[in-house]
């Protein structure tokens, strides 16, 4: 028989992951809200940072289970900020 393809239940929002901290780092705006909205909606915490700069003084406050790196950002690039992270 074939495999079941319907999409599994979404998390309820009410019930988030407290431990489950993710950071999105994307210059593009319409990227950041897409990452955003998707991952909220299945009860992660997002924090969305424009830049590597930012994103790594971020890092500084926050623990995060997750980053989502963009590579080309303006100023230093997503493969510059790996060994920083």
């Amino acid at each position: 028989m074939g495999e079941d393809v319907r999409e599994r239940p979404v998390m309820d929002p009410q019930r988030s992951l407290p431990e489950q901290r993710i950071l999105a780092v994307d210059d593009d705006p319409s990227v950041q809200a897409a990452l955003g909205k998707a991952l909220r909606k299945r009860g992660y915490h997002v924090d969305l940072s424009p830049s590597a700069e930012e994103a790594l003084a971020r890092m500084e406050r926050t623990t995060y289970s997750l980053i989502l790196l963009d590579v080309n950002l303006p100023g230093m690039s997503g493969i510059d900020a790996i060994p920083r992270i």
